[in-house]
């Protein structure tokens, strides 16, 4: 009999600080997916808004685009 396993890798939960919306990641946080980050209102995002969650170093971490 052969057994098959699946693992699913998964970035760890993006901290986000008291200014920040909770992110939106439809796919969720699994390889290939993004994550768009926007502020709470009357704070401004500073840096990317967007997020791929990407094998780094064999680790999955998140890549952040613009």
């Amino acid at each position: 009999m052969t057994h098959l396993l699946f693992l699913v890798a998964k970035c760890v939960p993006y901290p986000i600080t008291s200014y920040m919306a909770p992110p939106s990641c439809p796919q969720g946080r699994i390889l290939g997916s993004s994550c768009t980050f926007t502020c709470q209102h009357g704070s401004t995002l500073v840096g990317a808004s967007e997020a791929t969650c990407e094998l780094g170093n064999g680790v999955p971490d998140w890549t952040f685009i613009g």
